[in-house]
């Protein structure tokens, strides 16, 4: 079986947060987050899995439904990506963090 992908911020990044959004702050760009993407962004400050972060997104919103929070946390982490605000690893079969 695959073993999930870990997620965090990219090394080296600078975040401001002003009224609960984030501002990343790159060498070329200034990248700004709404409200929930800055919870998925503060998250990243540690590595998780998606199912992590998908979970702890269900305790911050309570009132989505889960196929709504995995559809937003997909296309978030694909922005991220896109962005290359984020690091994206396949754990080792010796990776400290466990699948979920």
């Amino acid at each position: 079986m695959a073993r999930p992908l870990i997620y965090a911020q990219r090394r080296g990044l600078v975040t401001r947060i002003v009224d609960g959004e984030a501002f990343v702050i790159t060498r070329t760009t200034i990248q700004h987050l709404n409200p929930a993407a800055t919870a998925i962004w503060l998250i990243l400050e540690q590595k998780a899995t998606r199912r992590a972060i998908a979970g702890l997104l269900a305790t911050l919103y309570p009132d989505v439904d889960r196929a709504t929070l995995g559809t937003d946390l997909d296309r978030t982490l694909a922005q991220f990506t896109r962005m290359g605000i984020t690091r994206i690893q396949r754990p080792s079969p010796r990776s400290a963090v466990q699948p979920d």
